[in-house]
């Protein structure tokens, strides 16, 4: 074995040095470590990164999904609640319109910082959601590296959504708008 593939495989293993791999090498020996699996209930607090996963999976296959979508139709995202389209449901929409309209107008214009975001989300972080709920349903351990890339694109998100806080005391919400407001459908 080169090297690299006994530091892979200590790494791996968590539990041999390479100096001992190569000694255990010399010797015949081949280290191993038997992986059990352990049940989803035994394992409580991954509770909190399935549902993490779920709900950002919906978040971004429901709601991003609109400023890419407007994209490739060629409407502006004022727009969509007009046409037929086959995803997402016409309510979600329209009640994503409406809220860019009344409470957020930053989602209606879409500027480039937000096009950045949305199409990171949709393209990379809408199908990690899926991968990474999967994963730790099933106890997969090999997510860790992608874990890592997902959490670092979800803090790259961060800066833009105070950039988004910041554009609010440019479009503030008037006095007489309400939350109840952002879903009336017209």
């Amino acid at each position: 074995l080169s090297l690299c593939a006994l530091a892979v495989s200590a790494l791996d293993l968590g539990c041999h040095s390479v100096c001992e791999q190569l000694e255990m090498e010399k010797q015949g020996l081949v280290a191993t470590r038997k992986r059990v699996q352990v049940p989803l209930s035994k394992r409580p607090s991954d509770w909190i990164f399935i549902v993490f996963y779920f709900i950002f999976f919906w978040t971004t296959a429901l709601t991003d999904y609109h400023n890419v979508l407007s994209f490739f139709k060629g409407v502006p995202i004022a727009d969509l609640d007009k046409l037929d389209l086959e995803w997402p449901p016409k309510w979600v929409t329209q009640a994503y319109v409406s809220w860019g309209r009344t409470v957020d107008p930053v989602t209606i214009d879409n500027p480039l910082f937000w096009q950045v975001m949305e199409w990171t989300n949709v393209f990379y972080l809408t199908p990690m959601n899926l991968v990474g709920m999967y994963c730790f349903i099933k106890g997969r351990n090999w997510f860790k590296n992608h874990g890592i890339i997902h959490a670092r694109l979800y803090l790259h998100v961060l800066p833009l959504h105070l950039h988004w806080l910041h554009s609010l005391w440019r479009y503030p919400i008037l006095p007489t708008q309400s939350l109840s407001s952002a879903f009336t459908f017209s």
